[in-house]
């Protein structure tokens, strides 16, 4: 026998001549939209009958059941708890979870009815966003939003997508130029011998990450080459009921490009080699890790202090990659080099560079 509507079924198969019964019962939809199914087996009916009834009983009980008369609020809650979290690193769920808490849940469309969603209110609120934000906020939040919408589609929460007529705000990306040799060279110059300022002396060597660079210990420079095969980091975490707590790791690389193997200069290497200790190669204060904000606002510093326009610290590795491509390097040995998962990330610094060598001749 065989039900429908969401009713589950059964089927039965001969098996050693006796009737072999199967229940099958629909429990859900993936975030994709996909079927989620149970099923249940056995010689005597009444078992897979009583199971079967038992799973839709359930089914009926879950929130999934009445997800029409969840609000949005609930509904954007349960995807980023549920479903995104373990998709992502925490630092990264935590600035979603932040984006969506005070630009979205702080707003009046947080309380609607999910059955009540229009396009107009949706319009009405990316308008509100549109004027009170960035328009790189308002972008993180109209892509992040439209994927909840659309889960909300594929578990029948809603059932027509009222983000159709919202678009994403252009953005003009201004390209800010490296410092030059001599900019670097006077910044350079102005580093004292500190664990923070070394922090800086060997980001330009080497290009590193900052968490990557961070995460360095003195058992990874050996012969005048970094391995990097790891990075520190601050892991913001944040439980459902907004509690948040800090805790500092090392973690796995950025991508697996990530790890390599890279050279030092022969002076940098002999600079850092005479000062060698043990353990974490950049401490804090008082021996822990350097504050991540600490060489961002050393440079800063510094820069301010010889009258050079402020780059930010991840301009470093741009001008680590520049220098390399001034001296004739390949882009794929500069990929690897840098650590970039893809060589096209690469190519758009060697184009600049390329670009403004041409300026310079022409």
């Amino acid at each position: 026998m065989k039900k429908s509507n969401g009713e589950g079924s059964i089927t039965f198969r001969m098996r050693g001549g006796r009737r072999y019964y199967t229940a099958q019962v629909t429990i859900g939809t993936d975030e994709n939209g996909k079927p989620i199914r149970k099923s249940k087996s056995s010689f005597i009916k009444r078992e897979v009958v009583d199971w079967k009834s038992e799973q839709l009983a359930k089914k009926q009980e879950s929130p999934l059941s009445k997800a029409s008369e969840w609000t949005l609020e609930y509904l954007i809650k349960h995807w980023l708890f549920n479903i995104y979290k373990d998709t992502v690193k925490p630092n990264s769920f935590f600035r979603m979870e932040s984006l969506f808490r005070i630009h979205v849940l702080s707003h009046r469309i947080a309380k609607v009815q999910l059955s009540n969603l229009t396009t107009i209110i949706v319009e009405n609120f990316f308008s509100d966003l549109k004027n009170s934000s960035s328009k790189s906020v308002y972008n993180d939040v109209y892509y992040k939003f439209k994927r909840i919408i659309e889960y909300a589609k594929n578990i029948h929460a809603i059932n027509s997508n009222p983000t159709k007529t919202i678009t994403p705000l252009k953005v003009k990306k201004n390209e800010k130029q490296v410092w030059s040799v001599d900019e670097q060279l006077a910044i350079i110059k102005c580093l004292e011998d500190n664990y923070l300022d070394n922090l800086i002396r060997l980001a330009f060597a080497s290009g590193l990450r900052l968490g990557e660079l961070l995460g360095l210990t003195w058992d990874d420079l050996k012969d005048g080459v970094l391995t990097v095969n790891k990075q520190w980091q601050r892991q913001k975490l944040i439980n459902s009921d907004g509690t948040k707590r800090y805790v500092d790791i090392i973690d796995d690389p950025k991508t697996q490009g990530s790890a390599r193997f890279v050279p030092l200069p022969t002076n940098i290497n002999e600079y850092f080699e005479q000062r060698r200790e043990s353990g974490i190669m950049f401490k804090g204060s008082i021996g822990g890790y350097i504050s991540r904000g600490d060489p961002a606002n050393r440079l800063k510093e510094i820069q301010a202090k010889l009258g050079i326009p402020y780059r930010n610290f991840h301009m470093i590795r741009h001008a680590y990659a520049t220098r390399l491509f001034e001296k004739g390097a390949d882009p794929k040995s500069v990929q690897k080099l840098l650590g970039h998962k893809t060589i096209a990330t690469t190519m758009k610094i060697y184009t600049h560079v390329m670009n403004s060598r041409k300026s310079e001749v022409s």
